[in-house]
């Protein structure tokens, strides 16, 4: 018995076979629809530089005695200028393969993304609408596609 969630992903699959004119059959069918999801995590080190002259630069302030109703303002280098940090980057992706029910492949497909969410689920809907971008055209060709996804991530 499949998961929920692979339930969901192949409601997905199967709404936007839908779209191209094929019709459901659960046992029979003349096509066979693969699909696998996969994800994985890596560490990466991200460096930021910040500029000085521009938020969150720290202030101070002083009252010079001599000078009428005015003070001086200077920088407070009271941060590095460069912060380093450490956080997960996330390699999520969807292989998509379309057979006939003797086994000669039809259609191939695979879609990745990267971004700082684990939530594959999240996700899938971007990976599933660019799996059948340009369906039924050339299969296994590599192309780039940019889908907006609702997070803030965004799909390569």
């Amino acid at each position: 018995e499949p998961s929920l969630e692979t339930k969901t992903y192949e409601q997905l699959i199967i709404n936007q076979m839908t779209r191209y004119g094929f019709t459901y059959k659960p046992s029979g069918a003349a096509l066979l629809v693969e699909f696998e999801p996969q994800i994985s995590q890596r560490e990466i080190l991200v460096r930021e530089l910040r500029d000085p002259f521009y938020p969150p630069t720290y202030m101070y302030g002083g009252f010079w005695p001599g000078w009428r109703n005015s003070s001086f303002w200077g920088l407070g280098w009271q941060y590095p200028l460069e912060r380093s940090y450490t956080t997960s980057l996330y390699n999520r992706s969807l292989k998509l393969n379309i057979t006939t029910a003797a086994g000669k492949r039809l259609f191939e497909s695979r879609a990745v993304s990267e971004g700082t969410s684990k939530e594959l689920s999240l996700i899938m809907p971007g990976l599933v609408e660019s799996v059948f971008e340009g369906f039924p055209g050339e299969s296994g060709k590599v192309r780039t596609v940019k889908i907006p996804l609702q997070s803030n991530e965004t799909k390569k």
